[in-house]
């Protein structure tokens, strides 16, 4: 940010800290798949500069309280730019997928624990989460997030950052495995088009019994983290699977009816 004459604040973003190196924030750890509601998410940390504390030192340090902390987004997907808003939520308070409804309203750039105010040398983690539809990948996003104030003379001043995601990935262990939907109702349900393994790691290879024991589907991980079984067997009990290459496993029930 080039200092004008007459500003008194000095905002950054630590733009080699938390998920932002240097000065991009590369969102890439979601896997493929409908099961998980679409967003991915990644920290940064936002300050009002000090003299111990001035991530650019080109600029700053700030000399003013900061307030009226905004967002602003310019990113754009597959289907256009996507809508930018903003979230306060308490310090210690998480992102989970069910604070947003599944409809048009709930896709956009949300920041979340962005303070409405920045004493000086005072620095604050925030967390930016990407929500999109259901049925979409996040591969292709990518542009500019702005954070901007005003010093207590009225003058704005912003920081910004670059925003790509390069799409889904495996994860590294099975800690997150989910597996849905069960009960499988593929003729009372027209959303069950299959049983869906999302959160599989890299290599990893699922197998799927019936009550005798016998292996009715396998099917190994391909580089997105999601693997979908048709389950064109009979109503019944199933049980599952999953290897990781390192040896680590997952076993779990599903039912099936038809």
């Amino acid at each position: 940010m080039r200092k004008v004459v007459g500003v008194l604040g000095d905002l950054d973003v630590d733009n080699d800290s938390l998920d932002v190196i240097h000065d991009t924030m590369d969102l890439h750890s979601q896997p493929a798949g409908p099961v998980y509601h679409p967003y991915a998410k990644a920290r940064f940390m936002l300050a009002n500069t000090s003299q111990s504390y001035n991530p650019d030192t080109a600029d700053g340090p700030s000399q003013s309280t900061l307030r009226e902390v905004e967002v602003e987004a310019e990113v754009e997907g597959p289907g256009g730019m996507v809508n930018s808003e903003w979230r306060i939520v308490k310090p210690g308070s998480g992102f989970h997928s069910s604070q947003f409804t599944l409809d048009s309203s709930a896709v956009g750039i949300y920041v979340l624990n962005l303070p409405e105010s920045l004493a000086v040398g005072q620095a604050v983690e925030c967390t930016l989460a990407l929500v999109i539809p259901v049925g979409e990948s996040l591969d292709g996003y990518a542009g500019w997030i702005t954070i901007s104030a005003l010093d207590t003379l009225g003058y704005a001043v912003r920081d910004s950052f670059f925003l790509t995601v390069r799409g889904p990935q495996p994860r590294q262990t099975l800690d997150s495995l989910r597996v849905a939907p069960i009960p499988f109702k593929p003729h009372q349900n027209p959303e069950h088009d299959a049983i869906h393994f999302q959160g599989l790691s890299a290599g990893a290879r699922v197998i799927v019994y019936d009550a005798s024991g016998q292996s009715v589907w396998t099917a190994t991980e391909t580089g997105d983290g999601h693997l979908k079984w048709d389950a064109k067997v009979a109503s019944g009990i199933y049980a599952y699977l999953v290897v990781a290459k390192d040896g680590a496993s997952k076993v779990g029930k599903l039912s099936v009816i038809r």
